[in-house]
Protein backbone atom coordinates (compact mmCIF):
# COMPACT_ATOMS: atom_id res chain seq x y z
CA UNK A 1 0.00 0.00 0.00
CA UNK A 2 1.16 3.44 -0.64
CA UNK A 3 1.01 6.04 1.70
CA UNK A 4 0.01 9.42 0.10
CA UNK A 5 -0.54 13.18 1.81
CA UNK A 6 -2.11 13.16 4.93
CA UNK A 7 -1.49 9.23 5.15
CA UNK A 8 2.09 10.01 4.62
CA UNK A 9 2.73 12.53 7.07
CA UNK A 10 1.02 10.54 10.10
CA UNK A 11 3.04 7.13 9.20
CA UNK A 12 5.90 9.57 9.56
CA UNK A 13 5.22 11.11 12.55
CA UNK A 14 4.49 7.73 13.75
CA UNK A 15 8.04 6.65 12.54
CA UNK A 16 9.82 10.14 14.67
CA UNK A 17 7.53 9.13 18.08
CA UNK A 18 8.85 5.54 17.86
CA UNK A 19 12.33 6.83 17.33
CA UNK A 20 12.28 9.16 19.62
CA UNK A 21 10.71 6.81 22.20
CA UNK A 22 12.99 4.11 21.11
CA UNK A 23 16.36 6.72 22.10
CA UNK A 24 14.61 7.88 25.28
CA UNK A 25 14.37 4.58 26.64
CA UNK A 26 17.92 3.87 25.14
CA UNK A 27 19.11 7.23 27.36
CA UNK A 28 17.39 6.20 30.69
CA UNK A 29 18.62 3.32 30.45
CA UNK A 30 21.82 4.55 30.38
CA UNK A 31 21.75 7.42 32.26
CA UNK A 32 20.46 5.17 35.24
CA UNK A 33 22.68 2.39 34.54
CA UNK A 34 26.23 1.82 35.52
CA UNK A 35 27.60 1.46 31.89
CA UNK A 36 30.64 3.31 30.97
CA UNK A 37 30.87 5.18 27.58
CA UNK A 38 34.09 6.86 26.38
CA UNK A 39 34.31 10.91 27.70
CA UNK A 40 35.72 13.18 25.68
CA UNK A 41 39.09 12.62 27.04
CA UNK A 42 38.64 9.15 26.36
CA UNK A 43 38.50 7.73 29.71
CA UNK A 44 35.42 5.54 30.63
CA UNK A 45 33.04 6.73 32.78
CA UNK A 46 29.46 6.65 33.65
CA UNK A 47 26.78 9.55 33.42
CA UNK A 48 27.19 10.74 36.66
CA UNK A 49 31.07 11.38 36.01
CA UNK A 50 30.88 12.50 32.54
CA UNK A 51 31.92 15.82 31.71
CA UNK A 52 29.63 18.27 30.70
CA UNK A 53 30.62 18.31 26.98
CA UNK A 54 31.29 14.43 27.35
CA UNK A 55 27.28 13.86 28.12
CA UNK A 56 26.32 16.40 25.33
CA UNK A 57 28.09 14.52 23.00
CA UNK A 58 27.12 11.12 23.84
CA UNK A 59 23.63 12.55 23.46
CA UNK A 60 23.89 14.11 20.12
CA UNK A 61 25.97 11.28 18.96
CA UNK A 62 22.98 9.02 19.59
CA UNK A 63 20.54 11.16 18.93
CA UNK A 64 22.04 11.70 14.81
CA UNK A 65 22.34 8.39 14.48
CA UNK A 66 18.63 7.71 15.82
CA UNK A 67 16.75 10.27 13.33
CA UNK A 68 15.90 12.28 16.24
CA UNK A 69 14.70 16.18 15.57
CA UNK A 70 15.59 18.61 17.76
CA UNK A 71 12.92 20.03 19.37
CA UNK A 72 11.80 16.25 21.10
CA UNK A 73 16.05 16.30 21.27
CA UNK A 74 16.33 19.79 23.34
CA UNK A 75 13.52 18.63 25.80
CA UNK A 76 15.52 15.33 26.62
CA UNK A 77 18.59 17.54 26.95
CA UNK A 78 17.27 20.05 28.81
CA UNK A 79 16.01 17.26 31.40
CA UNK A 80 19.04 15.54 31.62
CA UNK A 81 21.68 18.37 32.02
CA UNK A 82 19.52 20.97 33.47
CA UNK A 83 21.20 20.79 36.97
CA UNK A 84 24.03 21.43 35.39
CA UNK A 85 24.69 25.68 35.42
CA UNK A 86 23.99 27.50 32.39
CA UNK A 87 27.50 28.76 31.96
CA UNK A 88 28.59 25.00 32.23
CA UNK A 89 26.24 23.78 29.53
CA UNK A 90 26.78 26.49 27.57
CA UNK A 91 30.67 26.27 27.11
CA UNK A 92 30.03 22.45 26.60
CA UNK A 93 27.55 22.88 23.48
CA UNK A 94 30.69 25.39 22.35
CA UNK A 95 33.06 23.04 22.94
CA UNK A 96 31.47 20.15 21.07
CA UNK A 97 30.28 22.80 18.17
CA UNK A 98 33.68 23.97 17.72
CA UNK A 99 34.99 20.10 17.56
CA UNK A 100 32.40 19.17 14.79
CA UNK A 101 33.59 22.05 13.11
CA UNK A 102 36.92 21.02 13.02
CA UNK A 103 36.83 17.51 11.94
CA UNK A 104 34.15 19.27 9.43
CA UNK A 105 36.58 21.20 8.25
CA UNK A 106 39.82 18.35 7.94
CA UNK A 107 36.67 16.61 5.87
CA UNK A 108 36.72 19.35 3.56
CA UNK A 109 40.62 19.64 3.14
CA UNK A 110 40.13 15.84 1.89
CA UNK A 111 38.54 16.86 -1.28
CA UNK A 112 40.00 17.43 -4.57
CA UNK A 113 40.44 21.29 -4.77
CA UNK A 114 38.95 21.07 -8.59
CA UNK A 115 35.78 20.03 -7.01
CA UNK A 116 33.07 23.10 -5.81
CA UNK A 117 30.47 20.57 -3.96
CA UNK A 118 27.02 22.14 -2.55
CA UNK A 119 27.49 20.19 0.43
CA UNK A 120 30.16 17.92 2.31
CA UNK A 121 28.00 15.08 1.72
CA UNK A 122 27.75 15.98 -2.01
CA UNK A 123 31.65 15.83 -2.13
CA UNK A 124 31.96 12.78 -0.74
CA UNK A 125 29.44 11.05 -3.06
CA UNK A 126 31.19 12.72 -5.66
CA UNK A 127 34.49 11.34 -5.01
CA UNK A 128 33.36 7.88 -4.05
CA UNK A 129 30.93 7.24 -6.56
CA UNK A 130 28.72 4.15 -5.96
CA UNK A 131 31.30 2.31 -3.98
CA UNK A 132 30.98 1.91 -0.42
CA UNK A 133 33.78 2.47 1.96
CA UNK A 134 34.23 -1.23 2.89
CA UNK A 135 34.14 -1.36 -0.83
CA UNK A 136 37.33 1.09 -1.15
CA UNK A 137 39.18 -0.44 2.00
CA UNK A 138 38.86 -4.15 0.59
CA UNK A 139 40.24 -2.94 -2.41
CA UNK A 140 42.93 -1.00 -0.97
CA UNK A 141 44.05 -4.37 0.89
CA UNK A 142 43.15 -6.87 -1.70
CA UNK A 143 39.78 -8.69 0.03
CA UNK A 144 36.59 -8.86 -0.78
CA UNK A 145 34.01 -6.32 0.26
CA UNK A 146 31.96 -7.61 3.41
CA UNK A 147 31.41 -6.67 7.31
CA UNK A 148 34.32 -6.41 9.47
CA UNK A 149 33.57 -7.31 12.99
CA UNK A 150 33.19 -4.96 15.19
CA UNK A 151 35.42 -4.09 17.80
CA UNK A 152 33.40 -2.00 20.33
CA UNK A 153 33.18 -3.83 23.75
CA UNK A 154 30.78 -0.97 24.98
CA UNK A 155 28.71 1.68 24.09
CA UNK A 156 30.68 4.23 21.90
CA UNK A 157 30.51 6.33 19.18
Amino acid sequence: MEWKGEQATMKNKRRIEERLESYKLFFDRFRYSSSLTADIDGKWRTWPDLTAEGKLDFMLVNAAASGIPFEPLAEVMRDAMGDLPQAVREEAALRVALRYQQELHELWKLLPREQEPASLIEGFKQVLGKQSLAALKAEGQGKQPGRQPSRSKGIER
